[in-house]
């Protein structure tokens, strides 16, 4: 299926995000760049025939008619290892469905899959791009696909703008990066730009009344993998009621650990103290579980950004984060929260017991600080993000002789 799009703006992006295909995330990104006046020339997401049926894309479809969706399924297992033939794949499939003249700027949503797209286009049609850097990125490819190094470097340098979702990712981005010249040319670059909470949290911010915590009423929300860490925050319950410590803990999402959770709070005889409440896509029903608890808790491995920790702030819970991960280094410790070690149930059991000196200082700024992922905001700085690289390059190739054909 070829997309075109008519000229309707002074922005039009391509946006590459591999992840979309599983992410509900980029559903509201996308959606809220319109409401700002961001025409979108089509987003594209390969993706893989045999993990993701028909009825798995019944939501693209929703909003096909106001950003057109261009779903390949063109991934396979052999692209986790063919690095740079996936690339050129991917490339040459985007080329062949996209009509590039519709677009003025490329976001690549992830530097490794998208952002080496993006460059290949870039090359070849002297289209600008924006990349992101997520955990993915600098926790497993920078680290381990040391034969992609020089070419990521290449990615980094040619972009318009790079852009990290925590202060942390932006740390270990300049750490992994190895050559002087590189780190200093990519940091000028930087910028960080955190992703925005659903209006519903912001418009039912909650100022919590307590005086005293005669309990400790935990949440934990997310899919029950091993990567969420369930079993840290468990463990950190059994040491919490051992010592005299009332607490509860109720645990909100479905997946693979579920069988392997309930087993551990059976062997630990927590049964009556964690409760197990699956999926909930209720937001007034979440908003509910929020407000009758007292701290949120999300030791993952790895958290990119973890939206969960600001909709609980919004309802005035002190959030237990990993160091390093999610929304650490937004906040001063114990300014909304506080950093644990996701390989010590001990550090999560200190961090509520100290949270809850000064509950109600420290939930009273969790309340007010949600505020600062209003969508509106966030999408208003990518625009004017997205104006300035597509002037910048218009300027470079009328220096350089380009003719403007392709953006």
């Amino acid at each position: 299926m070829e997309i075109s799009t008519q000229y309707t703006s002074g922005i039009r992006v391509l946006h590459i995000a591999v992840a979309a295909i599983t992410d509900k995330f980029y559903d509201t990104f996308f959606l809220k760049q319109l409401e700002e006046g961001i025409d979108i020339s089509a987003v594209f997401i390969p993706y893989s025939s045999s993990l993701y049926k028909e009825e798995n894309l019944e939501r693209f479809k929703y909003y096909d008619s106001k950003v057109p969706v261009v779903l390949s399924p063109i991934k396979t297992n052999l692209d986790r290892i063919m690095y740079f033939s996936k690339i050129r794949k991917y490339a040459q499939y985007c080329e062949s469905s996209i009509k590039l003249i519709s677009c003025n700027l490329i976001h690549a949503h992830h530097l490794y899959s998208d952002g080496g797209v993006a460059y290949l286009l870039h090359k070849k049609y002297k289209i600008p791009y924006i990349v992101s850097v997520r955990t993915t990125d600098t926790e497993y490819f920078l680290k381990y696909f040391v034969h992609t190094k020089k070419f990521i470097y290449r990615v980094l340098e040619s972009a318009e703008q790079v852009v990290c979702i925590n202060p942390m990712i932006k740390e270990k981005l300049l750490e992994r990066i190895k050559e002087n010249s590189v780190r200093e040319m990519v940091e000028k670059k930087l910028v960080v730009i955190p992703n925005g909470m659903d209006d519903f949290w912001i418009e039912n911010i909650h100022y919590k009344q307590v005086n005293h915590l005669p309990k400790l009423k935990l949440i934990q929300v997310g899919t029950l993998t091993a990567r969420k860490n369930h079993k840290c925050t468990i463990a950190a319950v059994k040491k919490l009621f051992d010592r005299g410590y009332e607490v509860e803990l109720d645990i909100v999402g479905d997946g693979e650990e579920r069988n392997a959770l309930k087993k551990l709070c059976e062997i630990n005889n927590l049964q009556d103290r964690v409760r197990f409440h699956g999926f909930i896509i209720d937001k007034q029903k979440l908003l509910d579980f929020y407000r009758e608890a007292d701290f949120f808790i999300l030791p993952s491995f790895t958290e990119t950004f973890g939206i969960a920790y600001i909709e609980a702030m919004s309802q005035g819970l002190p959030v237990v984060y990993t160091r390093y991960q999610g929304i650490d280094g937004y906040y001063q410790e114990l300014e909304v929260g506080a950093h644990i070690d996701a390989n010590s149930p001990d550090s999560v059991a200190e961090a509520i017991i100290e949270l809850s000196k000064n509950y109600m200082e420290t939930s009273f700024r969790c309340s007010n600080k949600a505020s600062d992922f209003k969508w509106k905001d966030i999408v208003l700085e990518y625009k004017e993000m997205y104006s300035r690289a597509i002037i910048r390059n218009t300027t470079t190739n009328v220096d350089r002789g380009y003719k403007n054909e392709n953006c």
